[in-house]
This record gives C-alpha cells, sequence and structure tokens, in this order.
C-alpha cells in the first residue's frame, strides 16, 4: 500500500511540474490576470494591519521565515555589531515555539517521522555554542599569523622546549615595545635598545642552529640552508654583523664536519635500490656538499667586494673575513671538493694592494705547502702561481714568490728525470710490439686500473710514483718561475725573493744549467746600472756556494769572483743592519769554510780571517759571538791562523791594505788581531769570557773551552737577538768614580812632573761637572 501511495503522488508532482512548464495561452493569460487582480483586492482586504507589515517586511529582507536566518558572526575587529543583532532579533522573535524535523526511523510497522520543539532559549544556547567556537577558531588564527612572523629558529624550539618558546614569547613582546610611531619622536637609546634586541635574537637563532647540527649532523644538515637563509633575510641595519656571525659559524662547522676525501657520487647509485642506511648516508652527503656549495658562492660575493671601486669600509671588512674563512677551510680540508677552486680564488690575491689581505693568504698557502705530504694541492697553488706571474708581467709583489720557499722539494733529481723518460718510452715501444690487445682485454685493463685506483684511495695511499710525479712537475715550475725573474729582473724586491728560493732549492738544479746560472748571478753583481745592496749580492753568493756543496762538487769549480764579492761586501754591514742580512752573512761564511775550506790557499783564509775579526768589532754582541764561534774553529782546524796572534814577527811582506777587494792581494798575514784586545773590555760579559778562550785555546789543545763556543754561527745569531731589549745574561751597570777619588791614566805613565800637574790640575776642575745634564742639553 504504501508503494502505490507512493507512485500516485510522484506522478501527481510530474502533472503539476508538467502544467507549471506548459505556456498558456494568451487569451486565457489576460483572463486569468483580471481575475487574479479582484481575487488579490479582495484578499488585502481580509488581511489584518500586523500580518501585512510582517509580510512587506519579509518581502524586503527576502526571508518569510518566523525566526530570520542566522548571518555569520562578523569580523572580531567590529565591536558593536553583534550588540545590534540582537537586538533585531529580539524585536523579531516571539516566544511560540517552532516546529523541527529530524530524521525518520524506519521500522516494521512502517516509517515513524519525528519531530521537536525548539523554543527560543535552546535558540539562545546554540547561538553561544556557535560563538565560543567561532571564537575559538579566531584565537588559532591569531597564533597562527604570531608564529610566522617569528624566527625559523624559534618556531622550531616551540615543539620542543616549552622553556623557550616562553622566552621566545617574551622576547617578542618586549620588541613590540620598540615599534617606531611615525608621530612620536625616537631617542637614540632607543634605537640602539631595539637594535641590540634584534641582534640578540639572530645570534640566539644562529647559535641554536649550530648546535643543533654539531649535535646530530646527519639529521640536522639541513640546518645549513636556514643559516644561509638568515644572510638573505636580516635587516640592513645589523646586515654586517650578522653576516660575519654566520660566516664564521659556517666556517667552523664545515671544519669539523667535512671529510678528509672527496666526496664523489656516480650515476649508477641513483638507479639503484639501496639499503635504508646507505640512502641516508648518501642523502646527509649530498646535502652537506649542497651547503658546502653555497657557503663558498657567497663568500665569492663577498670578496668580490674588493676589486670593485665604490665599496664601502664595511664590505671592505666583509671580503677581508671572507678570504680568512676560504683559507682556513682550504687549510683544513685541502682534498675535499672544490678545493681547486678555492685556490684559484685567493692566489689572484697574492698581488693584492692591501698588505693585510696579502698576508692572509700567504700564510694560508704557506701552511699548506708545510702540511701536504700528498704533493697535489702543492703543484695545483704553483701552477696558478706560475700563470699569475706571467699574466701580471712580473709586476707583482714579493710575496707570490715567498710562498713557494716553504714547499716540502726535498729528494728531487731532476737530471735523472730525462733518463727515466727515455727508459719509459722504450718499455712502451717494447711492450706495444710484443703484446697487442684485442679491445675487449683493453677495456677490461682499464677497469681494472680504475678499481686498483679507487682502491688506494679508500686506504689513504698513493701510488709513490705519481706522488714523484707531482713534486718533480712542482720543482719545473718552481725553477720556471725564478728563472723568468733572474732573466728579466723587474725590481729589487722580486730578485730578492727569487734568489732566495735558488738558494733554498739550489740542490735540486740540472748540473748541465751551473755554468749559465753563475754566470747570470756574478753578471747582476757586477752590473753598476743594477745597484744590487749587500743583502741581493750576498744572496747571489750563497746561492752559488749552495749549487756547488751538492751535486755541483763534481764539477771541482773555484767560484774565485764570489770569493772576492763576500770578501768586499764582509767590511759594508754595520751593527744598523737588521738580523737577516747578519744571518746571510753567517750562512755564507759557514758554507765557505765548511765547503771549499781545503780548497782555499793560505792567503785568503788568512784574508778571510782577519776580515771576520774586524767585522766583530761593528756588529751588535749577537753578531761578535757568531764571529767568535767562526774564529775558533778555523783555529783549531788550520794552524796557520795562529801567525794572526803573534805580534812581534811579520810573515807577509808589505803593509796590510784591508780595502782591496781582493783577498789573495791584500797582503793580511802582515799584521795581527789587534781586535782581540778591545773584545776582552766588550761591553757584554759573554764576549769579555770568550777572547780570551780564543787566543788560549788556539795556543793551548788542552784548555777548557766553553760550551757556547761549540755552536754555530747561526745558532748564536739567533740565541743571542737583542730584539727583545733585554740581554743575555744582564749586563752590569759601569762603575762610576766618586768626586773624592781622583781620575787617573791607565794607558800610560806620566814622567814629566810639571805635565803630571798640568792634567791633575784639569780633572780638579771637571770632576765637579755633571755631564748627564750637559749631553741633555745639548741633544
Amino acid at each position: 500500500m504504501g508503494m502505490k501511495r507512493r507512485k500516485k503522488q510522484k506522478k501527481k508532482a510530474q502533472s503539476e511540474i508538467i502544467s507549471v512548464k506548459a505556456p498558456p495561452p494568451a487569451a486565457e493569460k489576460k483572463e486569468s490576470d483580471e481575475e487574479s487582480s479582484d481575487n488579490d483586492q479582495d484578499l488585502l482586504d481580509e488581511v489584518d494591519e500586523e500580518d501585512l507589515k510582517f509580510l512587506e517586511d519579509a518581502a524586503r529582507k527576502r526571508s518569510y521565515s518566523i525566526l530570520p536566518k542566522l548571518k555569520k558572526r562578523p569580523r572580531f575587529d567590529e565591536e558593536n555589531i553583534e550588540e545590534k543583532y540582537l537586538e533585531e532579533e529580539a524585536n523579531e522573535q516571539n516566544e511560540e515555539s517552532e516546529k523541527r524535523y529530524l530524521l525518520p526511523i524506519k521500522t516494521k510497522k512502517g516509517v515513524i517521522n519525528r519531530v521537536t520543539v525548539k523554543t527560543v532559549d535552546e535558540e539562545e544556547r546554540q547561538l553561544e555554542e556557535e560563538r565560543k567556537l567561532e571564537r575559538r577558531q579566531e584565537q588559532k588564527r591569531l597564533k597562527k599569523e604570531a608564529g610566522k612572523q617569528k624566527s625559523e629558529a624559534e618556531k622550531a624550539d616551540a615543539d620542543k622546549d616549552e622553556d623557550l618558546e616562553f622566552e621566545d614569547e617574551e622576547e617578542g613582546d618586549k620588541t613590540e615595545q620598540f615599534v617606531i610611531d611615525p608621530n612620536e619622536p625616537i631617542s637614540t637609546a632607543q634605537l640602539i635598545a631595539a637594535r641590540e634586541k634584534q641582534l640578540a635574537r639572530f645570534k640566539l637563532k644562529i647559535g641554536l642552529l649550530a648546535s643543533r647540527t654539531l649535535e646530530n649532523p646527519e639529521k640536522n644538515v639541513k640546518n645549513l640552508q636556514e643559516l644561509l637563509q638568515i644572510l638573505d633575510s636580516c635587516p640592513i641595519d645589523i646586515k654586517l654583523t650578522v653576516s660575519r656571525c654566520v660566516i664564521v659559524t659556517m666556517t667552523e662547522i664545515f671544519n669539523d664536519l667535512l671529510p678528509a676525501y672527496e666526496i664523489k657520487f656516480h650515476e649508477e647509485e641513483t638507479d639503484k635500490k639501496l639499503k635504508k642506511i646507505t640512502k641516508e648516508r648518501l642523502d646527509f652527503e649530498h646535502n652537506l656538499l649542497n651547503g658546502y656549495k653555497n657557503l663558498l658562492v657567497k663568500l665569492e660575493q663577498f670578496v668580490s667586494a674588493l676589486n670593485r671601486k665604490s665599496s664601502n669600509n664595511l664590505e671592505l671588512k666583509l671580503s677581508k673575513l671572507s678570504i680568512k674563512c676560504l683559507s682556513d677551510l682550504l687549510v683544513a680540508h685541502p682534498y675535499f671538493n672544490y678545493a681547486k677552486n678555492i685556490a684559484q680564488l685567493l692566489v689572484v690575491y697574492l698581488n693584492y694592494k692591501d698588505p693585510g689581505i696579502r698576508t692572509i693568504v700567504a700564510k694560508g698557502i704557506k701552511q699548506i705547502f708545510r702540511q701536504d705530504k700528498k704533493g697535489l694541492i702543492s703543484l695545483i697553488i704553483t701552477r696558478l702561481i706560475n700563470r699569475l706571474i706571467k699574466n701580471r708581467n712580473q709586476e707583482l709583489y714579493e710575496d707570490a714568490v715567498l710562498v713557494l720557499l716553504h714547499l716540502r722539494i726535498t729528494k728531487v733529481n731532476l737530471s735523472a728525470e730525462d733518463e727515466q723518460r727515455d727508459d719509459r718510452r722504450r718499455f712502451i715501444k717494447r711492450q706495444k710490439v710484443l703484446i697487442r690487445l684485442s679491445k675487449k682485454q683493453q677495456k677490461h685493463k682499464k677497469k681494472l686500473e680504475k678499481l686498483e685506483k679507487e682502491l688506494l684511495e679508500t686506504k689513504g695511499e698513493e701510488d709513490r710514483k705519481k706522488k714523484q710525479d707531482w713534486q718533480l712537475e712542482t720543482t719545473h715550475l718552481v725553477f720556471t718561475i725564478l728563472f723568468r725573474i733572474l732573466k728579466k729582473v723587474p725590481n729589487k724586491d722580486l730578485l730578492s725573493a727569487a734568489l732566495q728560493g735558488l738558494a733554498k732549492f739550489a740542490h735540486c738544479i740540472n748540473l748541465e744549467y751551473y755554468q749559465d746560472i753563475m754566470k747570470v748571478l756574478n753578471d747582476l753583481i757586477e752590473e753598476e746600472d743594477e745597484g744590487l745592496q749587500n743583502r741581493e749580492q750576498l744572496l747571489c753568493v750563497l746561492t752559488v756556494f749552495k749549487i756547488l756543496s751538492g751535486q755541483g762538487e763534481a764539477l771541482d769549480i773555484q767560484p774565485l769572483k764570489f770569493f772576492s764579492h763576500l770578501y768586499a761586501s764582509i767590511l759594508e754591514i754595520h751593527a744598523g743592519e737588521n738580523i737577516e742580512t747578519l744571518n746571510l752573512v753567517m750562512q755564507c761564511l759557514e758554507e765557505l769554510l765548511s765547503t771549499f775550506r781545503r780548497k782555499l790557499t793560505k792567503e785568503k783564509l788568512i784574508a778571510f780571517t782577519k776580515r771576520i775579526t774586524t767585522f766583530s768589532l761593528q756588529t751588535l754582541h749577537n753578531g761578535t759571538l757568531s764571529c767568535m764561534a767562526l774564529l775558533f774553529s778555523m783555529m783549531k782546524w788550520n794552524k796557520n791562523m795562529e801567525l794572526l796572534l803573534d805580534v812581534e814577527t811579520t810573515f807577509g811582506q808589505g803593509v796590510y791594505h784591508p780595502e782591496l777587494k781582493e783577498p789573495d792581494f791584500s797582503n793580511a798575514s802582515s799584521t795581527a788581531m789587534w781586535e782581540l784586545t778591545a773584545l776582552m773590555r766588550h761591553y757584554h760579559p759573554s764576549v769579555q769570557e770568550f777572547a780570551p778562550h780564543i787566543c788560549s785555546g788556539a795556543l793551548d789543545r788542552n784548555s777548557t773551552i766553553p760550551e757556547e763556543l761549540r755552536k754555530t754561527s747561526v745558532e748564536l745569531l739567533n740565541e743571542y737577538d737583542p730584539h727583545t731589549v733585554a740581554f743575555k745574561p744582564s749586563v752590569p751597570p759601569p762603575e762610576i768614580p766618586t768626586n773624592d777619588k781622583r781620575l787617573t791614566l791607565h794607558f800610560f805613565e806620566v814622567k814629566d812632573k810639571d805635565l803630571k800637574v798640568q792634567i791633575d790640575d784639569a780633572f780638579d776642575k771637571v770632576k765637579n761637572v755633571d755631564f748627564s745634564s750637559l749631553m741633555i742639553k745639548g741633544l
């Protein structure tokens, strides 16, 4: 029965719909309009005034329900709109109840329709609940907006540490106090306080990100990208300080995290299915390498300010710090990824106009050269320096050449390289003739060589042959640089650096080039136009002595001209020279006496001994002690030097000429070492003690010798160096004569009584004079 009733109702509704949709004829339409107008007028007369007013209001509001529809709650900033809404609702609502239809329930007996009665009190209760719900949603939305304004580090701490969240909220409240109002004047103290507070927040964020990265690098490696984003997001007024903090922090992080090997990624690994641990490790290395690359890009951007003319002082300070960080990264990890790029960037600044930047770069490269046991990074930097000198046409500072002195070039035989190269070529020719591999065998051989290379790299070992090849190429480049400078002689500073390099690496030069080098150095000394100073002349002499002390001993060459140059240059050095020049003199004399003492003639040895004794009077006490050590050693192994201690007999012919430049013709055997008597009254106690030992030690073989005289001259020169303005041992003050004590002559006795009376009267006149005050007035 229910089904039939539903079908009938459905058919009836369809017929009504069809009748509504079908348009009526025109004649019928007119008649119906006239009838409806009459009927409407009758209906209006029957409606009460209150009902008519309700219908008009409903038509105006487009709502015919007894209770108007609930509107959406306005925005929280509109305060009075809720009160107006409640007033209108109170006027329009009646206390009558309204039916509310609920969902029907289907049972065996049929469908039961449910109806509830909703009173006005229930409506008000529902409105209150909806308002509370909207308020909660609004609070959540406000919290989300506040969370977006917070820094990312504080936002990350909010989930993990409630204490940090509380501190961040307090800081956020405090920062709101420094909001700038354009209508009110702002004091300097407020601006400084606002800046310091903002800077403290950024420092806290940087410290939190850095500490978490170091605690668990594999999990928090993405914090490196957040640190880099701070460089772009920080305000302009604190950008310099924040950038410096970020750069230094990331440099220290990478110094701790980066491995000693180079990270390599293969395309085959991405296609294969990997274990979870392996994949995590690869992701960590990939993120670490990306963070390192992005940091290097930022540092390069900061360093580029050095090449701009419009850079201000703050940008230059940041650039200098970036240079320092790049140098530290290269020193700490010379074989990690992008090490070649860093070296290529830094080597250019060996020729920068600012000496501070040159010092930073040179210090880092020197440290790399001293620590490099592998040899590859040293070769790369040497190539870059060679390219720099070639491009600048040798118009550069000496720092670019002085760094080469710290290379670890020890045992390199360049002459044997050609022989090895010829043997290798012969072996390759024989191998090609005897063994002809197929293409498949050649591919297999290449794979085996590649596998062996990777195995050596994983063990941290390198082929000795490869290391030797790298060192040979480095040595070739060094001598190419030095010979190019000697050939063109751009300036004295660069020439001095090149001569120091030749003196240090002279033992590695091929025997073929010895004659040519000696000729070039001799021409440099003798050319009057060049006007080389004492230091450059001594460097040329030391270079030749070093060359002939190693492999050059087989040539049996006596550098007679350089003996004369050394003999002449010693007399021109005085106590005002720096310690480096005195060090060069002592090195030259040590090489002379150790390498050529058996080849020197008797006249040359005596002339150099007398010249060293004279030189001891024109230096400070450390130079005097070095000269005394040389004299003592010369007299120990050569008895002919004792002739200079005999003041009665002259074994030479003629008169001693110290001004001559040739030691053979100076006739030094006709004089004696009178300087020892002056050294016995020297102001330094060690010199006073050692001077008698030279005489007694040379004459008496059984006399006790002080331990200080057994040291080399270079050791004594550095040990007693007075650069600290302190004597070793301390020098006692001179004795000041009292007024009652009469001054006497110690050197000779006056026999004439009248002359003696005159001298005593003169001393009586001047004994009460204060000479110190007179000296001060004269100054």
